[in-house]
């Protein structure tokens, strides 16, 4: 039939150049194709090597390549509105649908009024529709969090970001200082919005005197790290253990080397302190906190260089540690409630001490204090309760010292309330401290001193219920003569010595 015969031809047009005649095909999807297509004049006309007028509005299509014509199997009648002209033959006009340009291949969109498809040629433009664009298919990801990272260092874990102290300069050569590097470390741990740590990696780090407080995003403080650089960030051990010096040593300041001001639900452990300059370990105004498997040194005869310090806090466990410095291996100052303070090695030093107190006006009492199955050897002194002659008021009770070994200790057991180091105290004055309620029990070894057990109790206030049951220490004493192992004065009320050798 020729084309001017056909039943549905649209309405006469200027000559089409056709190479074959292909039937009409049934409406189909849109095809994406890869040729380029100009976008015609309102009204739909139809280049394959001729000219043909627009027909009915439709879709346009922009390709960029030469597909062929659809297959013979696909071709139907034309539909009213008047066809467009394609794939050199007679191709209806579909209804609108968005226009796509493709760079690659596009699934085709669900089924509808078919589009007019153009190979070779030009399409009419549709009704507005939106335009798609696309370069390849690529499925778009769901939404996942941002990672903030501070150089190479180890990434944040699922749970918080890492912060490498190294990444912000700390050189852990023993000589560089990385006072800076650590603040800073600390200060993007402290405002990053999650859990977060501090990370150490093993070495010896110059670090002057600094302050790591808060409060940080949403009151979370961050966690400190200390540990070998190969170990994975989170693991549950966080410190080589493997017996080097794990923490840094801390020089250039005379102060503490760690001070932990208003922290609750705190761990401290698996670390090694060396050569602090003072304190090694403060604990003020803070509770719940649990420090064991640390190991503390310095030198005998360092002033003031204390293991362990606490007061003002409460609800504190200290364990499994070992301690040798130069003053008190653990000390518990005014303020002091629930401390228990157990498997420690102690020495050289001062012993474990409560005290000192009274140094200060208006300190507040201290009560519940449990020191147990600890070894103390070649230090000043054992057990001991120390307060400050002309002192203000207040009161020291419930202390219990059990299940202590000494060896070649001077003073193992004492009760010190004359305590004076400085050699400027009010001597004159007796001391307001009241000390109740204490217990010395399953106490042995070895001591170097004159007595064995001494009570220098407080003249205006007496010492109160004081216990000592299954003493049983011996001396090591070069001296022939002895006056006896213990020694009374100021003021007790009700003392009690049961089952003891001394």
């Amino acid at each position: 039939m020729a084309l001017a015969d056909h039943p549905l031809a649209p309405a006469p047009s200027p000559s089409v150049n056709h190479h074959r005649a292909v039937p009409t095909p049934a409406p189909s999807q849109s095809v994406g194709h890869h040729g380029t297509v100009p976008t015609p004049a309102p009204g739909p006309s139809v280049n394959h090597h001729g000219t043909i007028p627009a027909s009915a509005a439709s879709p346009s299509v922009d390709h960029h390549g030469t597909v062929p014509a659809p297959s013979p199997s696909l071709n139907v009648l034309a539909p009213s509105p008047s066809p467009s002209i394609n794939h050199h033959g007679i191709v209806p006009a579909p209804s609108p649908s968005p226009s796509v340009n493709h760079h690659g291949a596009v699934p085709a969109p669900s089924p509808s009024p078919s589009p007019s498809i153009s190979h070779h040629g030009n399409v009419s433009a549709p009704a507005p529709s939106p335009s798609v664009v696309h370069h390849r298919t690529v499925p778009t990801p769901a939404p996942s969090p941002s990672v903030d990272h501070h150089g190479p260092g180890p990434a944040p874990t699922p749970q918080g970001g890492i912060f490498d102290v190294e990444d912000y300069g700390a050189v852990g050569d023993g000589k560089t200082d990385s006072t800076t590097a650590f603040s800073s470390a600390w200060e993007e741990a402290c405002s990053h919005p999650g859990e977060s740590a501090v990370f150490i990696p093993a070495g010896t780090f110059f670090v002057g005197h600094l302050i790591l407080q808060g409060p940080c995003h949403k009151g979370e403080s961050p966690k400190l790290f200390w540990m070998d650089k190969e170990r994975k960030p989170g693991a549950k051990s966080v410190v080589n253990t493997a017996g080097a010096t794990a923490f840094p040593r801390f020089h250039g300041f005379f102060g503490q080397t760690l001070k932990f001001n208003n922290v609750s639900g705190g761990t401290i452990n698996n670390m090694a302190l060396l050569n602090s300059k003072g304190f090694h370990i403060g604990l003020y105004r803070s509770n719940n906190i649990h420090v064991y498997n640390v190991n503390i040194t310095a030198p005998g005869d360092s002033p003031n260089t204390d293991g362990i310090h606490v007061s003002h806090s409460k609800n504190i466990s200290i364990s499994s540690s070992r301690i040798g410095v130069g003053d008190d291996c653990v000390s518990i100052g005014p303020g002091s409630n629930n401390i228990t303070v157990t498997d420690i090695e102690c020495g050289p030093g001062h012993g474990i001490s409560v005290g000192s107190l009274g140094k200060n006006d208006h300190e507040e009492n201290v009560a519940m204090i449990k020191i147990s199955n600890c070894k103390i050897s070649g230090t000043q002194n054992g057990a001991r309760v120390k307060t400050w002659p002309g002192s203000s008021r207040s009161i020291a009770s419930s202390i219990v010292f059990e299940d202590i070994i000494m060896d070649n200790v001077s003073n193992p057991i004492i009760i010190d309330q004359e305590y004076c180091p400085s050699g400027t105290c009010k001597t004159h004055k007796p001391s307001q401290v009241k000390i109740s309620n204490l217990l010395f029990k399953n106490i042995s070894g070895t001591y170097t001193s004159k007595y064995a057990v001494s009570l220098l109790c407080s003249r205006a206030v007496a010492c109160e219920n004081i216990s000592l049951f299954n003493i049983d220490l011996s001396s090591n004493s070069s001296e022939t003569a002895r006056t006896g192992g213990l020694n009374i004065e100021g003021s007790i009320e009700s003392l009690e010595i049961f089952n003891s050798d001394f």
